[in-house]
Order: structure tokens, then C-alpha cells, then sequence
């Protein structure tokens, strides 16, 4: 059956792939496996789970590597496809699909790279767009959050005139309601400078990963914004033992926890700050160094923290930790080849990670529940 959604900007269409999906039940919760088996390469990038369904974003390669089209999977809690979407591309350079969030009303509120421009639209569980929003300054979108107004606010590289010497800088854009702009600010100045992350307090402030080069080093540092877009100011990581940070999430104290890489191991790493950016505990996991990098965290109510990406030997794993951050067990996806994961995402009765496999020599879209064992 073939679905047509009116879009003021780009038409969606309807790509029908031939999925293959294994399940596995036990009683401690429903699990499954699901991997596009389509003869197209395909890559899962960002995940968000809805009262009874899961939405996949990523890209997939119509015809080959030279260009990528932004897609979108919608997948029932069983792991069954309810429908494949894509967006309309320039086939021209890597469009996708890079953050699907939660909002109210049982929407989704989706973040998407389309000809080198951001996109923001806000859709209905069932696949109707409400709106969209476009902006060709904001190049490389990156991340995205809603706040506690059910706003959207994201991030990305765009270039500048008279800003930060005419280099590329970093761009927030914050949208109301109803898909309009209430502001867009340049929020970083350096050489090379790039966002990583983005997150919003309880309080309305947006605080920001941002990732520089200097003198021939990379520094992080976050960027604390108002929810006027007015800039209060930076805090340094340089105490943390980060090379890499590629998430954020605050609690409702204010506190902050970051995930990435470590700095004196090629390892995962949690690291949490206060609300002043000072370091209250670090953690890094066990395993053999090198490329080895958590992509994603996701809180655990009381139960503490899941992270989620790749190891050394290209394989996806899960750390499941205490609320101190200290690692209570590893699940590793020994099964499957250059996998990694990008994203992970905590139900009610356990987590649900997507990212991408390889099958027969191509990339695929990857999405795995397991139970709170990290079992499937």
C-alpha cells in the first residue's frame, strides 16, 4: 500500500524493503531482532520508542555510495515493519535522517540532513506530518532535543560572515510549537569547531557538546544557552577524561553526564558534572582499547545508566551501570560483523538499540530489544 504525505519542502515516498526479522521471548520481556535485508546498503542512526511502536532513522543508498537518502522505519513492539519512508534527496551527498525525539500528543519530532540543509518536522505516530521547518544556513544538523515546553531545539555546523572570522561555527535553532523559529544563534568560535551533543535542563537552559581545534590539539567545551537564546557562558572539559564526547543528558538537579571515548585509554567513558561543570565521578569499562567508543546514554531511572556503540573488534555492545556509573554487566554482539550502535533507548521493560550490521558485503540498518539482562 502505498502512502503520500504533502510536504511544503520535500516530497516523502514510500520505499517498500524486504525485511528480514527473528524473534526471541522469554518471560522477563518481549525482545527481537530486526535487520533490513533489502539489497541496499542502509545504516539506523537514531531511535525513539512510542507507547507501542519504535521509529528507525537513519539513510540508505538507492543506487550507490556517492549519495544517501534520508529514511525512516516504523516498527511495532514485536519488531514488525509497519512501513519504510524516505525522504526525496539531491543524490548529491549524504542526506539521512540524524534524530528522531519524543514529544507530546504521541508525536515525533524528526531532525533530517536533506541537500546539505537542516530540516526539523514534527509527524504523528501514524506517519502524518503536522509541519516542517527548513533552514539553508544550518548546513550539518547534529542533534536535537525537546524541552519541558515540548519545543524542539537543535544544532549543527553553518557557516558564518562575520562570525568566528568567516569560518564554519556552530548554529542552535529553537522552534515553538507550532514549527516556527523563535530564534537561531551562533553559539562557538575556534578553529574546526564542530557540536557533538545537545541537551535542555528543567529550568529551560540548553547546554551544548562543542568540539575545537587548538594549536594543533582538539579541546571540548560546553556552551550553556537561555531559553531566550541568550549565551551565559562556557565550561571546559578539559578535567574529564574525554577525547571523545558523543552525548549528553542532564537530570532534574541540573547535573550532567557525558559519554563518549576516554582520553587515557581508548575506552568507554561516563563522566558526571554538577551544575557548574565540575567533575563528581568518572567511569571508564573494561576491554581492549582503540576505537572503542560509547555512542549513546540513556538514564535508567533508579537502576542507573545504559551505553551503547562499538568496540575495538567492530562489534555493538551495551554496558548496563549503577547510578554511580559503576559497569554491573556487558552485552556484547558477538554474532555480527562491523556492527556498531548508535543509539539506545530504555522501555518499561528493557532497551532497545539501532545501528548497523554488515550482510553480504553491505551495510544494514540494524535494531535489537533485549530484556533487562541485556538478553534476547
Amino acid at each position: 500500500m502505498k502512502t503520500n504525505i504533502c510536504l511544503p519542502h520535500k516530497a516523502i515516498y514510500v520505499v517498500c524493503f524486504i525485511c528480514s526479522l527473528f524473534f526471541s521471548r522469554n518471560g522477563k520481556a518481549q525482545t527481537f531482532e530486526y535487520i533490513n535485508s533489502s539489497n541496499k546498503s542502509s545504516e539506523a542512526l537514531t531511535l525513539v520508542a512510542g507507547k507501542d511502536y519504535y521509529f528507525v532513522g537513519g539513510r540508505f543508498e538507492p543506487e550507490n555510495w556517492f549519495y544517501s537518502v534520508p529514511y525512516l522505519i516504523k516498527l511495532n513492539i514485536d519488531g514488525d515493519t509497519l512501513f519504510t519512508r524516505s525522504m526525496e534527496s539531491s543524490k548529491e551527498g549524504q542526506d539521512q535522517i540524524v534524530s528522531l525525539v519524543s514529544m507530546k500528543k504521541n508525536r515525533i519530532g524528526i531532525l533530517a540532513e536533506t541537500d546539505n540543509m537542516l530540516r526539523i518536522s514534527q509527524q504523528e505516530a501514524d506517519g502524518k506530518e503536522v509541519w516542517s521547518y527548513s533552514n539553508k544556513t544550518i548546513e550539518h544538523p547534529v542533534a536535537m532535543v525537546v524541552n519541558t515546553k515540548n519545543e524542539l531545539i537543535a544544532c549543527g555546523s553553518c557557516a558564518s560572515d562575520g562570525y568566528n572570522n568567516g569560518e564554519n561555527t556552530v548554529c542552535v535553532v529553537k522552534l515553538d510549537t507550532k514549527g516556527k523559529a523563535d530564534w537561531i544563534i551562533f553559539a562557538g568560535e575556534g578553529e574546526r569547531i564542530k557540536p557533538y551533543g545537545i541537551t535542555s535542563t528543567t529550568s529551560g537552559e540548553i547546554i551544548l557538546v562543542v568540539k575545537h581545534r587548538v594549536q594543533k590539539n582538539y579541546e571540548h567545551f560546553l556552551v550553556r544557552i537561555s531559553a531566550k537564546g541568550e549565551i551565559l557562558g562556557t565550561i571546559s572539559l578539559s578535567k574529564a577524561d574525554l577525547d571523545e564526547v558523543f552525548d549528553i543528558k542532564t537530570d532534574n538537579s541540573g547535573d550532567m553526564y557525558l559519554t563518549g571515548e576516554g582520553k587515557t585509554q581508548a575506552k568507554p567513558v561516563l563522566v558526571k558534572l554538577n551544575t557548574t561543570g565540575q567533575v563528581v565521578w568518572q567511569q571508564m569499562y573494561e576491554g581492549e582499547p582503540g576505537n572503542y567508543r560509547a555512542y549513546s546514554l540513556a538514564p535508567d531511572g533508579d537502576r542507573g545508566f545504559v551505553l551503547a556503540g562499538r568496540t575495538r573488534e567492530a562489534k555493538g555492545f551495551l554496558i548496563k551501570t549503577d547510578t554511580q556509573g559503576n559497569q554491573q554487566w556487558i552485552k556484547i554482539f558477538s554474532g555480527i560483523d562491523k556492527a556498531g550502535f548508535k543509539k539506545v533507548v530504555v522501555t518499561e521493560d528493557g532497551y532497545v538499540l539501532a545501528g548497523v550490521t554488515l550482510s553480504g558485503n553491505k551495510n544494514k540498518a540494524y535494531c535489537v530489544k533485549v530484556d533487562r539482562s541485556g538478553d534476547l
